[in-house]
């Protein structure tokens, strides 16, 4: 019983299959690994650039959406001042307010102030 259930190591180095095929030999498989390597660096390539435009589309979407975001916003705001929340109601408009320009302006919520505010609509109309 013992006998039958040790194998021995192979110690021939042949690198054939099972079936005495050697697939590496065949110019099909050059021609196969040639395309997936080839598919692979276009990917890659394509990849790489189109991170950096949708870091840029994200930014355009800000910009575009903040108008009806806020919009969404102080409808929130008036259905609170409807419920006498006073203290949200402030909040709300205050995160309206700040969320538009934020998008305008493309900067974070926390980095809007008026001065950001005046110095960039100053720039833009000239002045």
């Amino acid at each position: 019983m013992l006998a039958k259930d040790i194998r021995f190591i192979k110690t021939s180095h042949s690198f054939r299959s099972v079936s005495g095929y050697d697939f590496y030999r065949n110019p099909f498989y050059w021609i196969l690994a040639g395309f997936l390597f080839l598919g692979w660096a276009v990917f890659g390539f394509l990849a790489a650039g189109s991170r950096q435009d949708a870091f840029a589309g994200v930014k355009d979407l800000q910009f575009r959406r903040s108008h009806a975001i806020a919009r969404q916003k102080l409808k929130g705001a008036k259905r609170l001042l409807r419920e006498e929340k006073q203290e949200e109601f402030y909040a709300e408009i205050s995160r309206a307010v700040y969320g538009y320009f934020a998008g305008k302006l493309g900067v974070s919520s926390q980095a809007v102030s008026l001065t950001a505010i005046e110095n960039r609509t100053g720039e833009e109309l000239g002045g």
